[in-house]
């Protein structure tokens, strides 16, 4: 094993017999993963830089799974500066822009943390372990 993370959903890395290295995901199936992947694959071939998936979505029990290409190396970027969020934004107008170009059905039901017509009391939908923690916890410092 390479790594493994945890969180909404469950990322491990992992080196095959054939010595390739691959990522398999993990995460509650809600029925969004297929179209998510479907497009990250398009993206793929269109040059956008992200993982070539190379399993399609698998259901194993209650969970959507599937594997992807490793590619190692990046840094994440930090901060609040100027600079951090014009690169940010630059990626994610060049991820808008070729999605224009990508034809899926929607992934629905939108994620949690963008649920705007979700059922659960409060403003927020609740999300188990997040919710867990308290409103202090892993929220913004601004």
């Amino acid at each position: 094993m390479l790594f493994e993370r945890r969180s909404l959903s469950a990322v491990i890395g992992l080196r095959l017999a054939d010595g390739r290295e691959v990522v398999v995901k993990a995460r509650e199936n809600e029925g969004r993963a297929a179209a998510c992947v479907e497009a990250q694959a398009r993206l793929a071939q269109r040059g956008f830089p992200c993982p070539r998936p190379l399993t399609p979505v698998t259901a194993v029990g209650t969970l959507a799974v599937h594997a992807e290409e490793f590619l190692p190396g990046g840094e994440m970027l930090r901060g609040g500066s100027p600079d951090v969020a014009v690169r940010y934004a630059a990626v994610f107008a060049r991820l808008v822009s070729e999605l224009t170009e990508v034809d899926v059905e929607p992934p629905l039901p939108n994620p949690r943390w963008a649920r705007w017509d979700h059922t659960d009391p409060g403003l927020w939908p609740s999300t188990g372990f997040l919710d867990e923690r308290g409103p202090e916890r892993g929220a913004c410092g601004w």
